[in-house]
């Protein structure tokens, strides 16, 4: 027959039968309408607020722009549930690729494939991936390395983070990590010899040498810079560091290749 979407046949029933060469089979009955032409499937797409949204991936929305602020989209499954691309315009598409729920009701779409536009973090059950490197989690991470160490990156990415979306810049955070004196509490030392020498090896990576040691603890001691104002100007010789630590979600983890590099952290 031929299929014609002007007739008063707006749908065919099929029987199908498919048989293996075992003589094994087996029968379905399929629906088939007709349409007038092709019709791509509309996007459904979310538009964002002015403030901070939170948005649940695979749910009712193709298309996730978050606007202004800082924006979230919780996956309600694990990282590795998902691929990651880029569109031919370069925004991030999260594709899942674990088995698709079912329709909860006639309101929602199973979607399966999401498209971010202006969204700076994705939560999963397992991790969380901060988009802004350059912008409010770059600032987060570069406090904390130079607190702390590369290695406590995990420990206090969350705190972190949720201090700089409250609205704090750099300096703003370093103050707070001195006002709580977070610092002497790892180092178990209040003296300006310590700070330096803690800061210095979180930075570069040796600890400093008499020279160095002796030159930055008298900027300390004669009041030219202050354990915050140090620790500010620390933190922003890190960014070498921010990078290497952070992973492309597409391509070379810690290389800026002109894919999505994100910073990595554990929920």
């Amino acid at each position: 027959v031929s299929a014609d979407y002007e007739s008063s046949q707006p749908y065919y029933l099929l029987y199908l039968t498919a048989t293996d060469p075992e003589g094994k089979s087996i029968s379905q009955w399929l629906s088939v309408n007709v349409v007038e032409s092709y019709q791509p499937v509309e996007q459904t797409v979310f538009h964002g607020s002015l403030g901070a949204d939170y948005l649940v991936g695979f749910f009712s929305f193709s298309v996730l722009n978050g606007g202004a602020g800082t924006d979230s989209v919780t996956y309600l499954l694990a990282s590795d549930e998902v691929r990651f691309s880029l569109d031919p315009a370069g925004q991030l598409v999260v594709e899942k690729v674990s088995e698709p729920l079912p329709l909860l009701n006639d309101l929602e779409t199973n979607v399966t494939v999401n498209t971010l536009v202006a969204i700076e973090r994705l939560l999963f059950s397992d991790k969380g991936f901060a988009l802004d490197v350059t912008g409010d989690a770059g600032v987060a991470a570069k406090v904390i390395i130079a607190s702390f160490g590369v290695s406590a990156f995990n420990t206090y990415m969350v705190p972190a983070l949720s201090v700089v979306d409250g609205g704090m810049n750099l300096d703003q955070v370093c103050d707070l990590v001195v006002d709580y004196q977070l610092i002497e509490s790892v180092i178990r030392s209040n003296s300006n010899g310590s700070f330096v020498d803690h800061l210095y090896e979180n930075v570069v990576g040796v600890a400093p040498s008499q020279a160095e040691h002796d030159g930055f603890t008298a900027l300390l001691d004669n009041g030219a810079y202050t354990k915050s104002s140090l620790l500010s100007l620390a933190a922003t010789l890190t960014e070498a560091l921010v990078t290497a630590n952070s992973v492309d979600l597409i391509g070379v983890a810690g290389s800026a290749d002109g894919e999505i590099l994100v910073l990595q952290y554990d929920l």
